[in-house]
Order: structure tokens, then C-alpha cells, then sequence
């Protein structure tokens, strides 16, 4: 009887790692997983993100379609956005993009006019996704 508990938890614990294994498969290695994990990432940091289409994968190569970016005071719609970057470096703390390329660029800044700069800092996540 020990021997089948035994042997049931650990078939249950490699089922279970190959199920995680096989969702941050999914997630990283298509355009649907892609998606989703764009638009929690976006939802963690308080802004809106809106995806028409989502072409590659988080891998390697990603390029968003009719995409837009809203906050309270900026709104941002680009019709094509590539990006070409290592998201391994990710695991070290650094953000390493290769190349951006962004076509129909329109920027709506809803903010009151101001003499100070703006402040062009990365947005702060937090929960699970503050740790990458």
C-alpha cells in the first residue's frame, strides 16, 4: 500500500511538472501565448494594452499589429510593431532588444503642458512579474 502511494505521488508530481513545463512552452513559444502574457504584463503595470494581431513568438521574434497602449493621460497606437530581442537576458535582470521597428506611430498625450521634462522611466511592475 505504501508503495502505491508512493508511486501515485511522484506519477502525480511528474505529470504536474510536465503540465507546467509544457504552459510556459505555450506561452513563450506562440502568438496566443504571446498575447496573453503581453496583455497580464501590461495589466500589472496599470495600463491598457489592445492586440489586433499577434504575428512569432516571445522566443524570439514578436511583431504586434494594431497595437495600443493607454494609460489616464497617454494613449499609443502603432499599426506594426517588430520586435527582435533575447529574453534570456531577462533572467539577469537586463532587457537586451536587438532591434525595434514601429510604423503608423500615433501618440496622444492627454497631459495638462508642463515646463518640467518628462519622466520616460520603464513602469514599475509588481507581484510575479516585478521579479524579471
Amino acid at each position: 500500500m505504501r508503495k502505491a502511494i508512493v508511486r501515485i505521488s511522484v506519477t502525480l508530481l511528474v505529470l504536474l511538472a510536465l503540465g507546467a513545463f509544457g504552459l510556459c512552452a505555450w506561452l513563450l513559444a506562440t502568438p496566443e501565448g504571446a498575447r496573453i502574457l503581453l496583455e497580464r504584463a501590461a495589466a500589472a503595470a496599470a495600463v491598457r494594452l489592445e492586440i489586433g494581431g499577434v504575428e512569432g513568438r516571445l522566443l524570439d521574434g514578436l511583431c504586434l499589429k494594431n497595437a495600443t497602449l493607454r494609460t489616464r493621460s497617454l494613449a499609443i497606437r502603432v499599426t506594426v510593431l517588430n520586435l527582435d530581442w533575447t529574453p534570456l537576458s531577462l533572467l539577469m535582470g537586463d532587457l537586451s532588444v536587438k532591434r525595434i521597428h514601429a510604423r503608423g506611430v500615433d501618440v496622444r498625450d492627454n497631459r495638462p503642458e508642463s515646463t518640467e521634462p518628462s519622466d520616460l522611466s520603464w513602469p514599475t511592475l509588481s507581484g510575479p512579474l516585478a521579479r524579471i
